[in-house]
């Protein structure tokens, strides 16, 4: 019997992996984080310049996040080579391990089987947690994820289980990789962690032990040496992390990202969280009632209560913000099960009612999170691009499918009107093909020279290629509604 649950346990994570993996390079590189991100990567991997990411080859300073994200995938892509599942899969492989690690967490403390499949049930189905800028594409805030997660885990751990320093030293790890992932945002839960620490009466444990100085200063003596090595290489780099991190980005709604109050609230609600929320809500009151839970849900609802105002009461919003949150709300779904079955047992002294009972309500809750888990499998399997995309993302179709050594256009002059961060989508594809022999060039303005490839991939570019008044074009390729043309003098024939 305790061999068959251990591989149903490993059937069911094996079922659970789907939504984080599958198809997961099918869209091209998304444009702003994942594309500079993606860019950051491909240079480091080609440079093995670890302190300093670029872009375009030159100091990049519009984002100041610190490079561990970056760092994974530029191994990543020195692996698998520069495409999509190399920037991807180690965001991927993050929110993959953090729903591994709270599904042992509910299942550790509740010692309820039903638990833990419903936390992670929570977490692979819920829109938010797998989608745009989360859990399946290459951006920070799947890594920040997993390190918050780990950070609380470690936490509960040492000041629920004899305050064993090998969860300390877990905890600084943990902090480390939180604050080297995404600057700020990871140091978010340390207030947190410190009130429970002290409420659990660890805290003079803490001081009189000289291991837990070497264990809080670990993070401290990495982080630090990581900011003032990247200003020695990058002189100003303190300066605007402190502009975009802190001051700016907490006081203002930076690149006019300005949201209602409720923004969070109203995203968990309607869609990121869609209907899971409710079954954390019931976790949440029937775990405090009860003793056995009260701990951890009380632990969960501190957490998630405070990354939730601080993230709302930031002037700067952005839906994918709410990352950190959603670990803390499945843990508190998965107290559902063990909820019911305490409830039920102060209901009824009838063994049978109980059980009958405990198997309707379970039957009840896993049947509804089906629909969530058919909506969820369906949109990543079918991965279409919104109606607002369709056209946008066609040059990186067309640019990602070329082979250079078959296709008969090589080169040419790529047509895009904003050539800074806003084209990082088209500049990792345009310099992953000239690694593979390829020499596509970004250009931000149609200037046509007879002998020219022009890349157009807008009606407006068509039209003023094809009615131009000083030269003749000849459409040589299309694909994905791009179109290539070879420019002619006025007097040649063109088509």
């Amino acid at each position: 019997m305790k061999y068959f649950k251990y591989l149903l346990s490993t059937l069911f994570v094996i079922v659970l992996a789907i939504p984080y993996f599958m198809r997961l390079d099918v869209q091209p590189i998304r444009q702003w984080d994942e594309a500079r991100m993606a860019v950051n990567a491909l240079e480091m991997s080609q440079t093995n310049n670890i302190w300093v990411t670029t872009f375009q080859n030159e100091p990049d300073m519009w984002s100041t996040k610190p490079p561990l994200m970056i760092w994974i995938q530029a191994i990543s892509i020195k692996i698998l080579g520069p495409n999509e599942l190399a920037v991807r899969l180690p965001a991927a492989i993050a929110a993959f391990l953090t729903m591994l690690l709270i599904s042992f967490w509910v299942q550790k403390v509740t010692k309820d089987n039903i638990s833990w499949l419903w936390s992670a049930i929570a977490l692979s189905f819920a829109p938010g947690f797998l989608g745009l800028h989360t859990g399946r594409t290459g951006d920070f805030d799947a890594l920040l994820t997993l390190f918050i997660t780990i950070a609380a885990f470690s936490t509960h751990m040492y000041t629920s289980s004899g305050m064993h320093q090998k969860w300390l030293f877990a905890l600084s790890l943990a902090l480390t990789g939180a604050v080297l992932s995404k600057g700020i945002a990871g140091a978010i839960i340390i207030p947190i962690l410190v009130i429970w620490v002290v409420a659990k009466g660890a805290f003079y444990k803490i001081v009189k032990n000289k291991y837990s100085y070497v264990a809080l200063s670990i993070p401290i003596v990495i982080i630090v040496s990581f900011y003032l090595l990247r200003e020695h290489y990058n002189p100003g780099f303190i300066s605007r992390v402190w502009e975009n991190e802190i001051g700016g980005r907490y006081t203002t709604a930076i690149e006019g990202h300005y949201e209602s109050t409720w923004f969070y609230l109203e995203n968990l609600i309607n869609e990121r969280f869609e209907g899971f929320i409710w079954i954390s809500l019931c976790g949440s009151i029937l775990g405090l009632f009860y003793k056995p839970t009260r701990d951890i849900t009380l632990f969960a609802l501190l957490l998630g209560s405070w990354y939730f105002i601080i993230i709302t009461s930031a002037e700067t919003k952005l839906f994918w913000y709410d990352m950190p949150l959603f670990p803390f709300l499945a843990l508190l779904s998965g107290i559902v099960s063990v909820g019911i079955l305490l409830l039920l047992q102060s209901l009824s002294n009838s063994f049978l009612t109980l059980r009958i009972s405990y198997i309707l309500s379970v039957t009840l809750i896993t049947t509804s999170s089906f629909s969530f888990a058919q909506k969820q499998l369906v949109r990543i399997y079918h991965s279409a691009e919104f109606d607002w995309d369709k056209n946008f993302y066609n040059i990186s179709y067309y640019l990602r499918d070329k082979d250079c050594s078959k296709d008969k256009i090589a080169s040419g002059k790529v047509i895009h009107k904003d050539i800074t961060e806003a084209s990082a989508f088209i500049y990792f594809y345009t310099t992953t093909l000239t690694g593979k022999g390829c020499n596509f060039r970004l250009h931000n303005q149609l200037q046509l020279q007879a002998g020219d490839t022009i890349i157009a991939h807008t009606k407006e570019d068509y039209l003023n290629i094809e009615n131009n008044a000083f030269f003749s074009s000849k459409l040589i390729d299309e694909a994905h509604n791009t179109k290539a043309y070879l420019i002619l003098p006025q007097h040649a024939t063109g088509q």
